[in-house]
């Protein structure tokens, strides 16, 4: 069933501009071709930039494929709801396959599981784009839908008003009314960041032993709404995880399954604290919070394995 123009015109600035003033534009997820785009469903098309290699050894990581599918899947729930809403994440999940160096062109297939007033459920599938049987990566998506503003939640995105909204008050290049009369900043700012650094290295965590690091986020590590993104969340675990191998994790070995659960925003100065499992021999865990905080923000679990490449 093709979506109302109201939805395709919200989902198409979103992807084209609002979240390119974010992670986004740095994940190279933005830049992805809408293949198929429904209800129910959603793919996309895109090549592994080479700003996301996690090492010379490995190219896509677990936690890249995880910020991919965090980014993506938000267009998947952006149409499949009622209201468009974007939603916060609860939970992410994926599990690596197989490993694909920078370049490879990819399809991100994501299932829109269930949408309904609070709670939204979507399933991903990453394929080679020339050979769509070999599976990179499979995920899971969990979300928080409403804003918390009742005005918004209640009025603005009421089914009755958000469509005439987004026709009247929208426009195509990510501007809407109020930006253009200077009554409210600019929503989409630009990212202060050099496009061909690498991902994993702007973060700015310094070098330690210690499975405790500390950084600041800045705005190319943000959400539109100005906390860190899920994405970025997920690969600052995998960074701290990097300190904190398990005995069980061989020479050679990644982590392959990943899970990251969101209590809270993020901003301003974050400590990520990694840990082996005292428990199983392939895992290591941790938490991110603030840094005045003694609140996790986010609790993540990793399992370190192997993983064939595509090609064989």
């Amino acid at each position: 069933m093709s979506l109302p123009n109201h939805v395709t015109k919200w989902v198409r600035v979103n992807h084209e501009h609002i979240f390119k003033g974010s992670f986004g534009k740095l994940l190279g997820s933005q830049e992805a071709k809408i293949v198929e785009l429904s209800k129910t469903a959603a793919s996309f098309q895109f090549v592994l930039p080479s700003r996301l290699e996690f090492s010379k050894d490995q190219g896509l990581s677990c936690s890249a494929a995880m910020a991919i599918f965090d980014d993506l899947s938000t267009i998947g729930f952006m149409a499949g709801d009622a209201t468009g809403r974007p939603g916060v994440s609860v939970h992410l999940t994926t599990t690596l396959l197989r490993s694909v160096p920078v370049g490879t062109d990819l399809t991100l297939k994501t299932s829109i599981d269930k949408v309904g007033a609070k709670m939204g459920f979507t399933s991903m599938k990453l394929v080679l784009t020339k050979d769509p049987e070999v599976v990179v990566a499979v995920g899971r998506h969990v979300k928080y839908l409403p804003i918390g503003n009742w005005l918004i939640d209640n009025i603005i995105l009421h089914p009755s008003i958000w469509p005439l909204l987004v026709n009247n008050l929208l426009y195509e290049d990510g501007t809407n009314f109020f930006e253009k009369a200077g009554l409210v900043k600019p929503f989409v700012q630009q990212i202060p960041f050099e496009e061909k650094a690498n991902v994993f290295k702007a973060m700015n965590f310094a070098p330690s032993s210690k499975p405790v690091m500390s950084t600041r986020v800045t705005q190319a590590f943000c959400n539109p709404m100005r906390s860190m993104h899920g994405g970025a969340v997920a690969m600052s675990a995998e960074l701290a995880c990097q300190n904190a191998r398990p005995a069980g994790a061989a020479p050679g070995s990644v982590v392959t399954d990943l899970s990251v659960v969101y209590y809270s925003a993020l901003v301003g100065d974050i400590t990520v604290e990694a840990k082996p499992d005292e428990h199983d021999p392939f895992v290591s865990g941790g938490i991110l919070r603030r840094s005045k905080s003694t609140q996790a923000a986010a609790q993540f679990t990793a399992r370190w394995g192997n993983v064939k490449p595509a090609s064989s």
